[in-house]
């Protein structure tokens, strides 16, 4: 398994920076099953979310229900509780891979009692706000899903079939 890490930038103004990649990146099929895991506001509390879907102004996309298994085994195995699936939407680089049919999905921090969390990227949005536990949490939880990804099950699903 290979893994790429990639900060890509322009979120906030459309997804440009993901989109410009996805569309370049995936005009054709990948050649091996790809699959992307967008990172969002992690280390501020150990338990993790997904966000339920990925929306553009006229198109959404839900999460690919694979890598959201494969997720929700882990986090169930590492917290002892299911990997909470948001009620609301989210604008993140997941939906230009989403859209490009490359299996995606968003993780987030969950603090207790899911809530939306507003201060990202804001004035109150500050190292202070990170953990090292739930950091160390997530890094965990990350080398466990690879480890789940690499399973002959998910990767016959992980490829362009998964929505």
């Amino acid at each position: 398994t290979e893994v790429e890490l990639l900060f890509l930038s322009g979120e906030e103004i459309g997804v440009e920076g993901s989109w410009a990649l996805a569309r370049q990146r995936y005009r054709q099929p990948p050649p091996v099953p790809t699959a992307m895991i967008n990172l969002e506001g992690l280390g501020t509390t150990a338990d993790l979310a997904v966000l339920g879907r990925e929306s553009f102004a006229l198109r959404s996309f839900q999460p690919a229900p694979a890598l959201v298994a494969a997720a929700d085994a882990v986090h169930r195995y590492q917290r002892g509780k299911p990997l909470w699936v948001t009620w609301y939407s989210g604008g993140t680089d997941a939906r230009s891979f989403l859209a490009h049919d490359i299996p995606a999905m968003t993780l987030i921090a969950d603090p207790p009692g899911h809530p939306l969390q507003r201060d990202l990227h804001s004035a109150v949005d500050t190292r202070g706000l990170l953990q090292n536990v739930a950091l160390q949490a997530h890094l965990d939880f990350l080398e466990r899903l690879l480890r789940e990804i690499e399973t002959p099950a998910l990767s016959a699903t992980a490829d362009r079939s998964a929505p």
